[in-house]
């Protein structure tokens, strides 16, 4: 990826559109929340004691809720919906901050300025837009998620607090803390700005062109201290008015109440373990996110198509096999046995997963068409779509179809896209109905292995050879068991043509 080995090129050098960014800041957050995840809840927790309870450390305060609460099962209690909100808050915020600092430096650019790169002010302000956008779409399921964190041996599921927080404080409820937390967008942009200038510092003294992913983890993870010393009295006022019990009017409000009970020193209650939390996170975050983006850039662009493309042929044949899904089916079902799939907390995670892919897929769908578009490709597409039969038992004639790639393939992906939202309403009914979690699961696997797999997926993204074989137009038509009817199959031979074109201008 670099000279060394150790090292990764720095967050601008990989050149990926917005989506690459987007991916790989939410698989960063996604893995980094997994490891810190108990850290997490134990911060919440005490950031909510009163005076009256035994005053705790962290360490002590994950003990407790080892012990007191079913071991690990308590440590990660609300894992599902937080890791909901944290990726559609990493996917949000990362695609935004790119968006906007593409755009940005093509303004920079347009009005003349002799560099396209962004001034301090600019970034900063970026990177709090980017977080307003991000924060106003994962607030609810924030809140839903500090409240789970927060009630200890309360068996209430997802669905049950969103429906306790309605009867409290109706719809802007889900929103409480927002306020607060236009405050707190502040802190993303100065994580950002403190990591560029660490960085900068320490490249120029040391005479270095790039950083290792050591180095990556530690500057961020300082960087985000930094944020978090400046903005933790938000943050504590955004836990307390979600978290305890009946929530709090409003910021004002809430900030009285602790000012007048415990000073103004009670607005740093639990810093410590927020800072711990946030060097983690934010460290383990920066370092997976660069890498994945590294890998992003590679699948993107050519390394992938000169590297990669005997191994992905390979693969494909394996995977693209009908077989493929039915030993993958059964091994799931297996697999399953091993969980009590009517532990709500089991469901709740598993529904949290598979809504989460099923956007993620949706969205790398529209970047697919949105490639499609961009390449423009009108190459004239001429072929003969044989008739088929009808109920009844008579044959439609024979139609010549006249087209582009583009137009070919956007039509193709539009299809595929409809398929999946039928899939998406006869899995929900299925769940809902009946109470099958099975499906879920596999969909949420097998979503990402269909959509890598389409030929536009191959053409587009891998930049697969169309000359020869399966992915030259118009593609062949298979069956459910990988078997083709060879009658049915579309036809670009001139002799074919011909004879409807002959037939058409009969009638």
């Amino acid at each position: 990826m670099s000279k060394g080995n150790n090292d990764i090129l720095s967050f601008e050098d990989y050149k990926l559109p917005p989506l690459g960014h987007a991916i790989s800041g939410a698989v960063g957050s996604t893995i980094a929340n997994l490891f810190i995840y108990p850290l997490d809840i134990s911060t919440t927790r005490l950031q909510l004691k009163g005076d009256d309870e035994k005053k705790q450390g962290l360490l002590e305060q994950i003990k407790t809720i080892y012990e007191k609460e079913g071991g690990l099962k308590g440590l990660y209690a609300g894992l599902g919906s937080d890791t909901l909100a944290t990726v559609l808050s990493s996917f949000i915020y990362f695609y935004c901050y790119t968006a906007l600092r593409n755009l940005q430096e093509k303004m920079n650019t347009n009005i003349g300025k002799s560099s396209a790169e962004l001034n301090v002010a600019q970034e900063l302000f970026l990177g709090a837009e980017a977080a307003l956008i991000s924060r106003f779409f994962t607030t609810p399921v924030s809140n839903i998620t500090t409240r789970l964190q927060t009630a200890g041996h309360n068996e209430k599921g997802f669905k049950e607090i969103a429906l306790d927080i309605l009867k409290e404080k109706g719809i802007t409820g889900l929103w409480t803390g927002y306020r607060a937390s236009i405050v707190l967008v502040s802190n993303p942009s100065i994580t950002y700005f403190m990591f560029e200038k660490i960085k900068s510092i320490y490249m120029r003294t040391q005479k270095k062109s790039n950083l290792t992913g050591l180095q990556v983890f530690l500057f961020s993870a300082c960087a985000k201290s930094i944020a978090t010393m400046l903005t933790y009295p938000f943050i504590f006022l955004r836990t307390r008015m979600i978290g305890g019990g009946k929530q709090q009017d409003g910021i004002i409000d809430s900030l009285k109440a602790v000012i007048d009970k415990d000073g103004y020193t009670g607005l740093y209650k639990g810093m410590q373990a927020q800072i711990i939390k946030g060097f983690f996170n934010q460290g383990i975050m920066y370092m997976i996110k660069d890498y994945v983006a590294a890998y992003l850039a590679l699948v993107f662009y050519h390394s992938f198509k000169l590297k990669m493309r005997a191994k992905l042929a390979h693969w494909n044949k394996v995977i693209s096999h009908p077989l493929f899904n039915m030993v993958f089916f059964f091994g799931v079902r297996q697999v399953t046995k091993f969980f009590n799939l009517d532990n709500p907390r089991y469901i709740s995670l598993i529904r949290s997963f598979y809504l989460g892919s099923q956007f993620v897929i949706i969205l790398l769908s529209f970047y697919l068409l949105s490639v499609i578009k961009n390449k423009n490709d009108t190459t004239v597409l001429r072929y003969v779509q044989p008739g088929s039969k009808q109920w009844d038992g008579k044959q439609t004639p024979d139609r010549l179809i006249e087209t582009n790639n583009m137009e070919y393939d956007i039509a193709d992906v539009k299809k595929q896209l409809n398929q999946g939202f039928t899939g998406l309403a006869v899995a929900a009914f299925l769940h809902l109905k009946f109470g099958y979690v099975q499906p879920l699961i596999i969909q949420s696997i097998l979503g990402f292995k269909n959509f890598f797999m389409t030929k536009e997926a191959r053409i587009h993204l891998f930049h697969a050879n169309t000359s020869t074989g399966e992915l030259r137009r118009p593609f062949r038509i298979e069956g459910p068991l990988g078997t083709a009817n060879e009658k049915s199959q579309p036809k670009t031979d001139k002799g074919s043509i011909k004879r409807v074109e002959k037939a058409l201008k009969a009638q």
